[in-house]
């Protein structure tokens, strides 16, 4: 790695030369990258990274969770600060902070979404090389209460449900996007005669 001492004067360069030399053998020693990259920086390589999967149809669904949760909160907290400086009690905060603007105790499903954009983070400092893999970075709680289920569909509900995915279903813009909402009306359709003893509608998937 090259690094400009920004000095004209060589009497200058020669001392600044030797301080950043000796900080980079100390972070070297300490496992830490050479050069430390803000948590914008980390985030919105992320952020292209996953827009990137998606639109070249790679990308899981939960994607689109996990740009959200880096857009709304983690960005708007952890700004310019460095992933590698991080310590167990800012995170701490940090999740204090969260639930204080999300009004609520988070559920574990959600939690597990916060963990798994939070590795995506991480994944990309190590791959483009901001964080040393032998950096010990805290990770985020994924202990939180169990989610309530919903309970079961009225038989209004069903046929609002059905009468929407009637227009739903023919729509979407990318080719996989219509096929998935074929599919989905689908299993719909399946789930809905499940154990009730009605004989199965023929399905689309099954006509084609």
């Amino acid at each position: 790695m090259r690094e400009s001492t920004a000095q004209a004067a060589i009497e200058n360069a020669i001392p600044t030369a030797c301080e950043l030399y000796d900080e980079a053998r100390f972070r070297q020693k300490l496992g830490l990258a050479h050069k430390g990259t803000t948590f914008t920086a980390v985030a919105h390589e992320t952020l292209s990274h996953l827009r990137l999967e998606m639109d070249a149809g790679r990308g899981r669904v939960s994607y689109s969770s996990y740009i959200s949760v880096i857009e709304r909160y983690f960005l708007p907290y952890f700004g310019e600060r460095h992933l590698e400086t991080l310590t167990a009690t800012n995170i701490a905060q940090f999740e204090a902070w969260r639930n204080r603007q999300m009004q609520k105790i988070p559920k574990a499903s959600t939690l597990n979404t916060f963990a798994a954009a939070w590795t995506k983070l991480l994944d990309t400092g190590i791959r483009k090389g901001w964080i040393s893999e032998r950096a010990t970075v805290p990770r985020l709680s994924t202990r939180g209460e169990k989610s309530t289920p919903r309970p079961a569909f009225s038989k209004d509900e069903v046929d609002q449900l059905l009468a929407y995915l009637e227009t739903w279903s023919v729509g979407g813009i990318k080719p996989a996007g219509k096929e998935m909402r074929l599919l989905l009306r689908d299993y719909i359709e399946i789930l809905r005669h499940r154990g009730d003893g009605a004989l199965l509608e023929p399905t689309r998937m099954a006509r084609e």
